[in-house]
């Protein structure tokens, strides 16, 4: 991260910081630096005690957190018709470029946008090939795909809040000011 982020242009403009820690262990495993023994010491790390301590405190934090009621209320009335459309908006553009590729509209939806729903890899890749695998489908068949979109989209996605970011220092009427 702080190679990343101090990198030029990259690092202030695009948030390479984000897109180094996403990319760059997958790739030293990749050229051999991390051993496999070590990757499934980490992963074994991070799967028993990492991701549930996360979880507890970010659930702590926003049951204990500070923000005024109101100030949520508004948040979640104008935040939900964003993710409502922004999620029809992501079906439709997958079942169009799904349809050009050649796919099926349920293997490109499911495939590519459900996983991009779930806030990240864990969540896409161990529950929806269990509810693929139950409905009698070949679930192994779909991880690869999922992967590759959620990473995908995560790198879109830390493109365009650095962006956001970057027009929001420039412009900052255009960010509510703080409220």
């Amino acid at each position: 991260s702080y190679i990343g982020k101090n990198t030029l242009f990259l690092g202030k403009y695009i948030g390479f910081g984000s897109l180094l820690t996403l990319f760059g262990p997958p790739l030293l495993v990749t050229i051999g630096y991390i051993t496999p023994e070590f990757k499934t010491t980490i992963n074994s790390l991070v799967d028993s005690t990492l991701i549930p301590l996360n979880i507890g405190l970010l659930m702590c934090g926003a049951m204990l957190g500070k923000t005024d009621r109101n100030t949520l209320k508004g948040a979640i009335l104008r935040y939900l018709p964003v993710i409502i459309l922004s999620m029809a908006g992501t079906i439709v553009i997958v079942f169009v470029v799904g349809k050009i590729l050649g796919y099926s509209a349920f293997d490109a939806i499911v495939a590519t946008a459900f996983p991009c729903f779930s806030g990240g890899s864990g969540g896409a890749t161990t529950q929806i090939p269990l509810i693929l695998q139950e409905a009698g489908l070949d679930a192994d068949s779909y991880v690869g795909p999922m992967v590759a979109a959620i990473s995908g989209s995560n790198l879109i996605a830390i493109i365009f809040c650095a962006v956001l970011d970057t027009i929001g220092k420039a412009k900052p009427s255009w960010t509510g000011n703080g409220k």
